[in-house]
């Protein structure tokens, strides 16, 4: 076998052997992040991925990478209206309407864009 065959297939082997990527961490637990809420315990998180899923509908290429700050607005009977900020491509800030409502099983949430407006698909 020649030198440069030899080389080449070293190369080749060297490269298959690589570690794979490291897999994709996922988004911050809203837990962990300092908010003001409503909501207690799983319901934070849950809120947190509504609101995340919400965004990334609107801005495909712009997925949202963490909550990082939940404000409640107003409170009326067993509906609570708050307002969810996740950061997105790199520092943009985007904030959300939740509102959220207590039920005899839990809680139902409906995430929506501050002005009240529909989201707008991106394409």
């Amino acid at each position: 076998m020649s030198v440069k065959r030899f080389a080449v297939f070293g190369l080749v082997a060297l490269v298959g052997c690589a570690a794979p990527p490291p897999p994709k961490s996922p988004p911050e637990s809203a837990a962990s992040v300092s908010i003001s809420t409503s909501v207690r315990g799983r319901n934070v998180d849950d809120i947190a991925r509504d609101v995340r899923e919400w965004h990334d509908v609107a801005h495909k290429d712009c997925q949202a990478t963490r909550v990082v700050t939940a404000q409640i607005i107003s409170q009326q009977g067993q509906w609570t209206v708050e307002h969810w900020t996740v950061e997105a491509c790199g520092a943009q800030r985007f904030t959300y309407r939740v509102m959220i409502q207590r039920t005899a099983t839990g809680i139902a949430d409906a995430v929506g864009n501050v002005d009240g407006s529909g989201v707008k698909v991106a394409p």
